[in-house]
């Protein structure tokens, strides 16, 4: 009998306690200009990425030529994540 209670304890009596859930990808809507959306949104959160390179390259042309890139590959749902992130420190959760 307490061969039962003791394997019921271990399988059920301890739960792991879950980490935060991933941002939601959105669904892409093929109208908007993602890199424009999210770059004006990472302005208003006054994140870096949203500011121009020391060089003066705009976040939009960064973010056009790194949609090109075969290798970068940003996609349209990573770029509608990055646009309701709620804050700077959450855009690496849209890259899961």
């Amino acid at each position: 009998m307490i061969f039962i209670i003791l394997a019921f304890l271990a399988l059920f009596g301890c739960q792991p306690t879950p980490g935060p859930a991933p941002m939601p990808l959105p669904v892409d809507d093929a109208g908007a200009d993602p890199c424009g959306s999210a770059c004006s949104h990472l302005r208003s959160l006054r994140c870096p990425d949203g500011d121009p390179t020391p060089a003066g390259t705009t976040c939009e042309a960064v973010c056009e030529t790194d949609r090109a890139d075969p290798i970068a590959r940003l996609t349209s749902r990573y770029l509608a994540c990055i646009a309701r992130v709620p804050a700077c420190s959450d855009e690496e959760r849209c890259a899961r």
